[in-house]
């Protein structure tokens, strides 16, 4: 191997020491900001509509609470998938990491750890279970919106 293959091979080593870093970085914070968000919202939405119905809602009315209920099982569903995707999201990310280091290990000529394929494989369908449960957790908030601004403007005279 030649002195230029040598430092083009340190520069890639280099590279995805620092993508492991990022990596990292990006499992913290993804820990950190989407579910957050998701449960803040479901969570006020659960909030504001058993307000709207103790304090804004006239007493004695006949009221048909289906959208309201189903409203509230769209808010519960949407913080469970969010915390599921939590856990999924961690397992991709530490499997992104030892992928990461098996691709450092073969650049500096020494043996991976594990099955490398198996890893990726696992790897991206964690990834995939992640997104799903994301996007899940995503439509079901924005769903239980629709359903309890519905209910409201139903409710109100």
């Amino acid at each position: 191997m030649d002195n230029n293959e040598n430092k083009i091979n340190k520069r890639f080593i280099k590279k995805l020491e620092k993508h492991i870093e990022n990596t990292d970085s990006n499992l913290k914070y993804s820990l950190d900001r989407f579910d957050i968000l998701i449960v803040t919202l479901s969570s006020g939405g659960l909030v504001f509509s058993m307000g709207f119905i103790k304090d804004i809602l006239p007493l004695n009315t006949e009221i048909n609470y289906i959208l309201l209920k189903l409203s509230w099982i769209l808010f519960g569903s949407s913080i469970v998938s969010n915390l599921f995707s939590q856990v999924t999201g961690y397992f991709s990310n530490k499997l992104e990491i030892k992928i990461s280091k098996n691709l450092i290990r073969l650049e500096r000529g020494k043996s991976v750890k594990g099955d490398q394929i198996q890893l990726e494989k696992n790897h991206n369908l964690y990834d995939s279970l992640t997104k799903y449960l994301n996007g899940a957790s995503l439509v079901l908030l924005m769903t239980a919106v629709v359903l309890l601004i519905i209910f409201v403007s139903n409710n109100l005279k």
